[in-house]
């Protein structure tokens, strides 16, 4: 299997019912350690989406289908989880967008949810900024999350480079603001070529 495949579907698809669970070849980095219980609260998730230049076909092929496999679950599970998904790169430049606004998952709705993602990850190109991903991810969950369990899920493919020389530090200082609002941020790193950072 693809280890790209292998490493981020079955943790996206498991999410909310094992959230503590991943794995063995998984990165996924937490900045908050106490998560809801799995499966039955629901939470308010924001799915960020990284389509920036160093960002494969491939890759965004495979980005695809772990988010919407989430999509599939929160729905069929039916019981109040919320999704928003966002995108960084690509057309929009480093700065990332927000796609789709929290909504409530329902059988209903899952098709269309992903054809929101789909549509999301249709080119790749510009830089990596980890902090304004944060920072529209956790804008809309502070503004419209209605669980009490805020999550945001970052997906990306390597470092961040922007804003020029203190990429880093922006992306920690939005990372423990998102923390301080007490928001679960997980990360999910993939990258064929090896550059998971």
């Amino acid at each position: 299997m693809n280890k790209v495949k292998a490493l981020l579907r079955p943790y996206l698809m498991g999410f909310f019912i094992l959230v503590c669970s991943l794995p063995a070849n998984g990165f996924v980095r937490s900045l908050q350690a106490q998560a809801p219980t799995c499966g039955q609260e629901a939470a308010d998730i924001f799915i960020m989406l990284d389509r920036t230049g160093s960002v494969s076909a491939d890759e965004r092929t495979l980005e695809a289908q772990a988010a919407n496999s989430l999509i599939n679950l929160l729905g069929t599970l039916n019981n109040g989880q919320r999704v928003g998904i966002g995108r960084f790169g690509g057309s929009s430049g480093s700065t990332a967008q927000l796609v789709t606004a929290m909504t409530t998952v329902t059988p209903a709705n899952i098709a269309t949810l992903q054809a929101d993602v789909n549509a999301a990850l249709t080119s790749s190109t510009s830089s990596t900024n980890i902090a304004s991903a944060i920072n529209v991810a956790q804008a809309e969950l502070a503004a419209h999350a209605t669980t009490g369990n805020s999550v945001i899920i970052l997906i990306s493919d390597g470092q961040a480079n922007v804003p020029s020389g203190t990429a880093a530090a922006a992306a920690l200082t939005a990372a423990n603001t998102a923390k301080t609002a007490g928001t679960r941020i997980i990360t999910v790193a993939y990258d064929t070529s090896g550059d998971r950072k």
